[in-house]
């Protein structure tokens, strides 16, 4: 029992939603005191318990661990920590799930919460903008916005104004500000209103004044519409001028921007990133604005030499720098947590080495944000642990009442051929799912020493689910998926084989193998929708309906064929065509299988 009443008003709310999340009451009992301090310290004396902060994020970290029975001293490393949450890869959370991921980023060590929004959020006067796309209105940001300071946690809008819009240009409201891709078309003045409108509609729904811009990716900027109405310019200057202006816009609403920094490297080195040996020309760096921070994105390199020489880069600009590192859950259903630890811890140990003070850890998710956002909590609460000098596992379970270890377990389904290598990304899971049991693209994979390996791991997840609380139901899904794939994973090469062998006899058995995967694959699909619609608004799950739909389909339609052929009808002429080894066991310098698109894994054919 913990008694709130001699907190300061101000942190009361936030400390009652935080008690109702680790289900610990509210009421007599030690009583917690607040205090302002240089750095965070929790201590318990006799029957109270004081909580000293700097930041008020702080004290809600401070209440976590006074929950679990801890007392603490830590300076925090950072000046800021966010997570950004992509919110425009079709799953958009939906409040509670804000809400809860909120209660742990507070009592994890977060000040920031980013939401990735490129048109998923409603604009008065644009009513295509994020059109059937579950966007959030601004009554939902205004809810989410007053909760997250609640918690003493900043809710901060990351937006596209250059590349990354897609989605709107599948309207024909937007065919006049589309220069070709993705990409806004600019210089033209309808692009800027439509941008003074996202603006405005953002200063009113979320109070924070910090604002990302966007502005990665934009390989093709200038050469689509621009070029036909202006013909080729240096493409530097384009988006130098068209900074100028979203910046512009920006500060007639108060906001101070930090941007994404590829584009600068992108063209300086003629396509090229991670010149990590190289310096972008004083030239160059001069016409970059001051009065933008620099984000420098990096999810991939284990050397932190790398690191080292991007953020000696970047801080040539003059400009302040930001880090962002990547929680990886964007490659399928699973997530990648123990490559995204590998990584991070040497990204942020080139940081503290260079200064970099303002660190975010981003949450991507390609290809239809099948993996939940809890499933990459160990990579999230690292940078908190980073943060305050913790241990990893200690502090994770302070902040969410599980074990690290367990979480770790939800990669398995895509762990079937580690090696003592560090460097492994793979996901094998998604593309045994949806590898076609008559065209076998991917049947090169399919090692028979795998089943063995599958079952093992279903029996540790298993195992580890039982013991995640709230959380259960990611593990769930992904036992799921892992029994689905253990039964099809080399289905495909095995009807080839019976096939080629003449053997009708074996084709009978398979087809009844066919109906049990297609049982399996329909519990997977019952308990990835439940997942789906706990975390996230049911907008986007129409595609994974159609994927999953499409794919017992698909399966129903080889069992039918195979079972045609075995009964002498018909023929099977997919299966005569030599199979190439379409998918090697490496993906450039990482192990393991690692292919996240799903029309192509799907077919040969343009889908």
């Amino acid at each position: 029992m913990f008694d709130f009443t001699h907190l300061p008003q101000e942190l009361l709310p936030g400390a009652e939603e935080l008690a109702k999340h680790f289900g610990v009451p509210a009421g007599s009992g030690a009583r917690v005191f607040a205090e302002k301090a240089e750095r965070l310290t929790v201590r318990r004396e006799g029957e109270n318990i004081r909580i000293g902060y700097s930041e008020k994020h702080e004290f809600f970290r401070g209440l976590a661990k006074a929950f679990a029975g801890k007392q603490c001293s830590e300076t925090s490393a950072f000046s800021h920590l966010t997570l950004m949450a992509d919110c425009s890869r079709n799953a958009v959370m939906n409040v509670g799930t804000v809400k809860k991921l909120l209660r742990v980023l507070a009592a994890g060590g977060y000040d920031r919460l980013m939401l990735y929004i490129e048109d998923t959020y409603k604009v008065e006067g644009q009513p295509m903008f994020g059109y059937l796309r579950g966007a959030y209105t601004e009554e939902e940001l205004k809810e989410l916005d007053a909760y997250a300071d609640s918690l003493g946690i900043l809710l901060v809008p990351c937006m596209q104004t250059l590349a990354h819009l897609n989605a709107i240009f599948r309207w024909d409201d937007y065919a006049s500000v589309r220069d070709c891709n993705d990409i806004l078309l600019c210089g033209e003045e309808k692009t800027y209103a439509l941008i003074e409108d996202m603006f405005r509609q953002l200063s009113r729904s979320l109070n924070s004044r910090e604002i990302h811009i966007g502005m990665d990716e934009a390989w093709m900027v200038g050469l689509g519409k621009y070029l036909d109405k202006h013909g080729y310019e240096n493409r530097f200057d384009i988006i130098n001028r068209h900074l100028a202006r979203v910046l512009e816009i920006a500060e007639k609403y108060g906001y101070h921007c930090c941007m994404w920094g590829d584009m600068f490297y992108h063209l300086a080195f003629h396509g090229d990133y991670y010149r990590f040996d190289a310096e972008i020309p004083e030239e160059v760096r001069k016409q970059v604005p001051k009065n933008v921070d620099l984000v420098y994105w990096d999810y991939y390199h284990l050397d932190k030499k790398v690191y080292d020489g991007m953020l000696t880069g970047f801080q040539k600009f003059g400009n302040p720098v930001i880090f962002a590192g990547g929680a990886w859950r964007w490659t399928g259903f699973a997530p990648q947590n123990r490559f995204s630890l590998q990584v991070s811890e040497q990204a942020i140990d080139s940081c503290i080495e260079h200064g970099v003070k303002n660190i975010i850890c981003t949450a991507w998710g390609d290809n239809g944000g099948e993996a939940s956002i809890f499933s990459v909590l160990p990579s999230v609460l690292y940078y908190g642990a980073r943060r305050y000098g913790a241990d990893v596992k200690a502090d994770f379970a302070d902040a969410t009442g599980c074990c690290f270890d367990d979480f770790m377990t939800l990669e398995l389904p895509d762990e079937v051929n580690r090696t003592p290598h560090k460097d492994y990304l793979a996901n094998y899971s998604k593309v045994f799912l949806y590898n076609d049991l008559f065209l076998g693209i991917f049947d090169s994979a399919a090692n028979p020493a795998y089943r063995d390996v599958f079952r093992t791991s279903i029996a540790k997840m298993k195992a580890a689910e039982k013991r995640a609380g709230d959380y259960r139901y990611v593990f769930s899904s992904l036992c799921a998926l892992l029994d689905a794939v253990s039964e099809k994973y080399d289905l495909g090469v095995r009807i080839r084989a019976a096939y080629l062998a003449g053997d009708r006899a074996a084709a009978k058995e398979l087809c009844a193998k066919i109906g049990l995967v297609i049982r399996k694959v329909k519990k997977f699909y019952a308990l990835f929708s439940a997942q789906w619609h706990t975390d996230n608004k049911p907008n986007g799950f129409e595609v994974q309906d159609a994927r999953l739909g499409g794919l017992i389909a698909r399966l129903s339609a080889c069992r039918k064929r195979l079972s045609d052929w075995a009964d002498g009808k018909g023929d099977l002429p997919e299966l005569k065509e030599e199979r190439v080894y379409a998918a090697p066991e490496t993906n450039g310098e990482h192990d393991g299988l690692l292919y996240n698109c799903w029309t192509a894994t799907i077919s040969a054919c343009p889908v």
